[in-house]
């Protein structure tokens, strides 16, 4: 059935697009594409009887690179066997695409996203030459975030997630050297309906493309933090001002110092501060310029 191929598509694209047209976030566009793929094809299954070879047509098999489907490069990203297979890779998209984008901006998140994910199932099929089992999911491309978070913000932590558990918040190369040891275990031990290579694969795309696509020849000439020391004044702040003096990119930088001054209250009304250019400044009267 063509036109449910069609409205995959459509529904991929505007994930795509909608964060470019509105500015939004796109890990976010990615969880409720893919959920919305999801309940598209449970809904037509369920209610309309949607025959599965229609569902499988859109997953990759490694024969697709014989027979040049590249589309399903990109479609078998956003399908998902059952439930529990969407719930766990949308929870662990969010936790772990949300902070990553925050730190990266939109676009390159989303080309980091996107392309680790082509790779790690171009990877998939390479290993898996000649293969009619159908793969399908968002893993590779979620592996793909993983490895650029760990090539970028090593020391930063993030919430893990084990199972279907959140656990407390750990340090990113922890976090992601767990996720890395695991899958090399189900990779020696077997795990059968696992595309453990597609895994591995994402996480070593993301941390070759990460630094490619982040451009870090962008460095930061001097302290972003001269002016904001005697701000911080909490635990919480304190952290922060060290992520500000710690990065190296000058963007992200600046996006850190933002989220500071939110964070941080007027020294002398202890009112909310609000940043214009290089000046911070509180409704009392209370300026500083950075």
């Amino acid at each position: 059935m063509l036109w449910v191929q069609v409205v995959v598509f459509v529904i991929i694209g505007s994930s795509i697009v909608y964060p470019v047209l509105r500015k939004g976030y796109f890990s976010q566009s990615f969880v409720l594409g893919n959920l919305a793929v999801f309940m598209l094809l449970f809904i037509l299954s369920v209610v309309w009887g949607l025959p599965a070879q229609t569902v499988l047509d859109l997953a990759f098999r490694p024969t697709d690179l014989q027979n040049l489907r590249l589309h399903t490069l990109i479609s078998s990203m956003f399908l998902h066997l059952d439930i529990l297979h969407i719930i766990g890779n949308v929870l662990i998209l969010y936790l772990l695409g949300l902070p990553l984008e925050e730190r990266v901006r939109g676009p390159r998140f989303a080309a980091i996203y996107l392309s680790t994910g082509v790779i790690a199932t171009l990877v998939y099929g390479l290993v898996q030459w000649g293969d009619t089992t159908p793969a399908l999911g968002a893993s590779g491309a979620i592996m793909g975030l993983a490895g650029a978070f760990v090539i970028l913000y090593p020391r930063d932590r993030i919430f893990m997630v084990l199972i279907f558990f959140i656990l407390p918040r750990v340090p990113v190369y922890l976090a992601v050297g767990v996720i890395t040891a695991w899958q090399f275990i189900l990779l020696i031990f077997g795990a059968p309906g696992v595309a453990v290579e597609a895994h591995l694969a994402g996480i070593g795309a993301g941390i070759l493309i990460a630094p490619l696509v982040l451009r870090p020849g962008l460095r930061v000439k001097s302290p972003a933090t001269v002016g904001l020391n005697d701000l911080a004044t909490t635990e919480e702040l304190r952290r922060l001002l060290e992520e500000i003096n710690a990065e190296t990119v000058e963007e992200v930088q600046s996006a850190w110092t933002e989220y500071f001054i939110q964070k941080a209250r007027c020294p002398q009304c202890h009112g909310p501060l609000r940043k214009d250019g290089r000046t911070v400044s509180s409704d009392c009267g209370w300026r500083r310029r950075l």
